[in-house]
């Protein structure tokens, strides 16, 4: 009998998943996407249900089709013998009462979670060394892919007139914001449990609350003091380049960790406290809430306020450290002259606009509805118009130089539309791309397309596509499942139009390269992701420049060096749908 009948299929998914990303002799295999093979992790129980109710309804010859308002689109299409289909969208859900239901396109986006799964997958905290393979910067990239989705969810809220996350800090202090996921297992039955508004956090078996406030101190005086004691008692400097990446690894923490005993299991715990708030003791036997899982976690509103809390501990290390000197920033070979952004749909420059996108994913590859004929669940997420950057650009050594473009974006007011400071603005730059480029000596236009990121990946192929699909398998494809969706790449806006502030920095590639890379590699999303048992291809601190604190009261202007250039540009929310066909559909009137 095969083993995935035998063993609980989460624990088998992941065990399988996880050989063909980190063998060598795998590494090609394309992995299809996980939300087409454990679906119950991203739809709730009812749609399920119902589509499996309206399967077993449906004469051979019938096409049925089901929309489910749960704060945004869920619809079912159904395709029998003989293969019509029936599309009926609806707009999305309201429930004011809940005013988290406004960023739920992001938190419960399938891309988003599935990428927050394959990074844990791809980079597990029981690594360690002796299994083979390499992790480079590990746990800076830990903090940097984490630190970016607080500043990503942090500028989503801005966009839909909420505040910032408030950190999860004082954690005997009721749990504010309620979640009710609803998913269920289709395979076992067990569901992740909800959790009320206002509910306390307890002891669970195992740890206690008392047990997480000692091991944050533990790490916040080993931050301050600029060393942590390892077990043998040593100390060992907190400092750059390692320091980040050591802190990563105490903070997770992972198998790497220099004294896990000591500093703790802060983040991981408390998790695992969050998912048990319902039943602390286990007393009443029962599942665990989505915060267990990092296939479900970033469902949840508390997600976000666990992890501006942990990034809050990062946070404290940069601010440590010293502001970038001139010297360290300024490139003298290169003059950035100016900036701009053209959309392929809105023709203007520097304003660009997003809309809302239909996509189909397959239920029935995991879900078994007793039929071969497939039946899909039409997903409504955010999209933007792919547009292009122009550079211009001043190479003044005169000779051929190599640079790193790194490009960064973030809001010009908060949430009272008071203008950020730079200091503030420093945590909400959102990367959007970086990458290398030649340049010829003299004046010249560099230009990039949005969809070439290096942050995001490209929509991954389904089961139906795969099977259909003559492309060839390439080294590392398996590994290019890990990337932020590029569908979010840009955030929302506002109807209105919302200022953001573009920055893009010019680096000497000479100075950020990093020796006997291998000529090819799965590019695709290693700013967040890395590349598979290779270095970090890139030098420089994780975020840079925007990693560190500025100087006292500066501007971005008194920050600004030749290398550097800034633009504000608008992003408008045009509320127009694109169905799963291409076509526009106007935004609907409420």
């Amino acid at each position: 009998m095969a083993v995935r009948v035998e063993v609980n299929e989460e624990i088998y998914v992941f065990a399988n998943m996880s050989a063909l990303i980190q063998r060598k002799d795998t590494s090609h295999v394309r992995l299809p996407p996980i939300e087409e093979v454990l679906p119950y992790w991203y739809f709730p129980s009812t749609v399920i249900s119902k589509a499996d109710s309206l399967v077993k309804e449906a004469a051979d010859e019938t096409v049925g089709s089901f929309t489910l308002y749960i704060g945004f689109q869920y619809s079912f299409i159904l395709f029998f013998k003989s293969q019509e289909r029936l599309v009926v969208n609806y707009e999305f859900a309201h429930n004011e009462r809940d005013h988290e239901f406004r960023v739920a396109y992001f938190r419960e986006d399938i891309a988003v979670n599935s990428h927050h799964w394959h990074w844990h997958v791809a980079y597990p905290f029981t690594w360690e060394p002796s299994q083979g393979g390499m992790k480079d910067r590990k746990g800076e990239l830990f903090y940097y892919m984490h630190q970016q989705v607080i500043a990503r969810y942090d500028v989503e809220r801005l966009c839909n007139s909420l505040s910032r996350v408030r950190p999860l800090s004082d954690l005997r202090e009721p749990v504010k914001e309620g979640y009710f996921p609803n998913l269920v297992s289709t395979i076992s039955g067990t569901h992740y449990e909800p959790r009320s508004s206002n509910m306390l956090l307890k002891d669970i078996e195992g740890n206690t609350l008392e047990r997480l406030t000692l091991w944050k101190n533990r790490i916040f005086e080993a931050v301050h003091m600029k060393f942590a004691i390892n077990e043998k008692g040593e100390r060992v400097p907190l400092v750059e380049p390692l320091g980040i990446d050591i802190l990563g690894s105490m903070v997770e923490p992972a198998a790497l960790s220099l004294n896990r005993p000591f500093y703790g299991e802060y983040h991981n715990f408390g998790h695992r406290i969050i998912a048990r708030i319902h039943d602390p003791e286990s007393r009443y036997s029962e599942s665990r809430g989505v915060m267990s899982s990092t296939a479900t976690a970033m469902r949840d509103p508390i997600f976000y306020r666990w992890h501006k809390e942990i990034d809050n501990i990062f946070n404290e290390y940069k601010e440590g450290l010293q502001p970038y000197t001139k010297s360290e920033v300024e490139w003298g070979d290169v003059v950035v002259n100016n900036v701009s952004v053209r959309g392929d749909v809105t023709k203007n420059t520097n304003l660009l606009q997003t809309y809302w996108q239909d996509r189909e994913v397959l239920l029935s590859s995991g879900v078994d509805f007793g039929r071969t004929n497939p039946v899909f669940v039409n997903m409504r997420h955010l999209q933007h118009e792919e547009f292009q950057y122009d550079i211009e650009v001043d190479n003044i050594s005169g000779n051929e130089r190599k640079a790193t473009v790194r490009i960064f974006l973030a809001p010009v007011f908060d949430e009272f539309q008071d203008k950020l400071s730079l200091t503030e603005q420093r945590r909400l730059y959102c990367e959007l791309d970086k990458y290398q480029t030649n340049l010829k000596a003299g004046k010249q236009v560099i230009t990039r397309r949005s969809e070439q990121s290096n942050v995001t990946l490209p929509t991954v192929m389904g089961f139906n596509q795969l099977a259909n699909s003559n492309l060839p398998e390439t080294p590392e494809e398996g590994f290019c499942g890990c990337g932020w969706p590029g569908h979010l790449l840009l955030p929302k806006g506002r109807p209105e139009g919302m200022r953001f502030v573009l920055v893009v920095v010019l680096t000497n590639w000479e100075e950020d390269k990093v020796e006997n890379l291998p000529d090819k590699v799965c590019g695709d999303a290693a700013s967040y992701c890395g590349l598979r048992n290779q270095k970090y291809p890139d030098k420089r601190p994780m975020g840079f420049p925007f990693d560190r604190r500025f100087s006292t009261g500066a501007q971005l202007s008194d920050f600004l060096t030749s290398n550097m250039a800034e633009k504000e540009i608008i992003i408008r929310h045009s509320g127009e749908i694109v169905d799963v066909k291409g076509i526009f559909q106007p935004a609907p009137i409420f």
